[in-house]
């Protein structure tokens, strides 16, 4: 069960299944909403005066905390995600008149926001090439020896956005440690300077054809760390 924002007994979720409320018996349709306790019981939204909110699609960050500010009682809505095993938010039920209250508050200062955004993304992008320049330059000082320019290339190719490499790891953003930088140079020289892209295409599986290059792999590194 997903922690919830506030000391609610239950937890509302779409139903995977058609089911019925324990209070009132009445159906409650695959698809719609309901609420489930610690205890598993399951009962409606009409049973827990939720009957009249709105559900508050999940993504608009700004108008969900203005909706849930205003609204007296506000509930996140869950759907349970099998295969990455846990709930996702869906959204959040509000009152009506506090979602009119958010739209209004939304729409009044839309284009200060706009100018914040912009901000934000030049200041988070000279962070990035901030970090890249620093990630490079360890680089160099780690194989002083590697071909000129490559550092560049490597960091830019370790640390690009939403890539999952390991620049864009938080441990390493956090502190960069010469073992993140390790594995982004191995990994540079294991593509570009071994047959190991080519023994994909022959079967092999990730581990063999790791396996299979490791000595040019440890040959190269080593001449590129050499003074």
């Amino acid at each position: 069960m997903p922690d919830t924002e506030s000391e609610s007994p239950f937890i509302v979720f779409f139903s995977k299944q058609n089911e019925k409320c324990s209070r009132c018996s009445r159906p409650i349709m695959q698809g719609a909403l309901l609420c489930v306790y610690r205890d598993h019981k399951l009962t409606c939204t009409g049973c827990e005066r939720l009957g009249d909110h709105l559900l508050l699609p999940a993504g608009d960050v700004a108008l969900t905390r203005r909706a849930t500010k205003h609204s007296n009682v506000a509930h996140p809505v869950y759907s349970p995600e099998k295969r990455r095993n846990r709930y996702e938010r869906r959204g959040t039920l509000v009152e009506a008149h506090a979602l009119q209250l958010a739209e209004a508050e939304c729409e009044a200062d839309a284009a200060d926001r706009e100018v914040k955004r912009a901000k934000d993304a030049v200041r988070r992008e000279k962070m990035d090439q901030e970090y890249i320049a620093v990630f490079a330059m360890r680089i160099r000082q780690l194989y002083p020896s590697c071909p000129e320019g490559l550092e560049s290339e490597i960091a830019m190719h370790a640390c690009e956005k939403h890539s999952g490499r390991v620049g864009r790891r938080e441990t390493a953003r956090e502190e960069l440690d010469d073992e993140s930088l390790k594995l982004a140079v191995r990994a540079h020289i294991r593509h570009t300077e071994t047959p190991y892209d080519k023994l994909f295409e022959r079967g092999y599986k990730k581990e063999q054809a790791r396996d299979a290059v490791i000595d040019i792999v440890n040959r190269v590194e080593r001449k590129w760390a050499a003074e």
